[in-house]
């Protein structure tokens, strides 16, 4: 979990993930990322699948944050000042 204060901006965030752990090679591993509890800004990811193992993957994600809202992947919500990115796992 990462939490950030931000008042007013556009912003990119760049999530870099890579597979090392030998043990889960014979499971798959995927996850969804969500911003601030609604959002999902990347959907089923599989690091093994996309770049295979020990490749580093990355996911830019755009946003803006003006006026108590905050818009990204053409949605939009009221936005507190805290920034919440969580990684979600899919079963």
């Amino acid at each position: 979990m990462l939490e950030l204060l931000i008042i007013h901006f556009h912003l990119d965030v760049c999530l870099c993930f890579v597979e090392i752990s030998v043990t889960c090679m014979c499971t798959v591993q995927v996850f969804s990322v969500q911003l601030n509890y609604e959002h999902t800004i990347v959907d089923r990811l599989d690091i093994f699948a996309s770049a295979g193992f020990g490749v580093g993957h990355d996911e830019i994600v755009p946003f803006s944050v003006r006026k108590g809202e905050i818009r990204v992947n053409k949605e939009s919500s009221t936005f507190d000042g805290t920034l919440h990115i969580e990684f979600v796992k899919v079963v």
